[in-house]
């Protein structure tokens, strides 16, 4: 059976159990329908309420102590410990894993290099490297600073508005 909405009250078994006897509701506000008897028709016994779940007060979290928390030597030695069952494992499981493979190889006839796989792409030491094109010779040059610029791009602020006073002679 479902929980009753909030504000509704929860219907009785006896209710639910004999349609035969009729009420009568009157709403009322805060607490529901009140249930009346009709005169001449007998009530039905009136079956136990259900008990609400109350909600339990929340337990507070107790802050850990010296003594809860573990030491750094104590979590070293369970770390070795740990490591060490960790070897002694893989020391038993791989030469079983190592057989298996073995016999799956006879099995299906299989070498190392099916199973290693054969490279789809050439490595890039084989590639053949593409050539950079070389940076365009500069053609002018601030004799302050020796600053060179290319002419191509954005122009340095030295440069100004007159760039034949800091071409270079091409020739020499």
């Amino acid at each position: 059976m479902r929980a009753p909405k909030r504000g509704r009250k929860p219907k009785i078994l006896a209710e639910v159990a004999a349609p035969e006897v009729t009420t009568q509701a009157t709403p009322t506000r805060k607490r529901g329908p009140k249930q009346r008897t009709l005169p001449g028709v007998e009530a039905a016994p009136e079956a136990p309420t259900q008990k609400t779940r109350t909600r339990k007060p929340r337990q507070e979290q107790k802050a850990p102590t010296a003594t809860q928390r573990p030491s750094q030597s104590s979590l070293l030695a369970q770390l070795a410990s740990v490591n060490a069952q960790l070897e002694q494992l893989r020391a038993t499981e791989v030469p079983k894993v190592v057989e298996k493979i073995r016999q799956w190889m006879q099995e299906y006839d299989l070498s190392i290099e099916d199973i290693a796989g054969k490279p789809s792409v050439k490595p890039a030491a084989r590639a053949v490297p593409t050539q950079t094109k070389a940076a365009p010779r500069p053609r002018y040059r601030n004799p302050k600073t020796g600053q060179t610029w290319s002419g191509r791009g954005r122009a340095p602020a030295w440069i100004g508005k007159k760039r034949e006073r800091f071409l270079i002679d091409l020739l020499s």
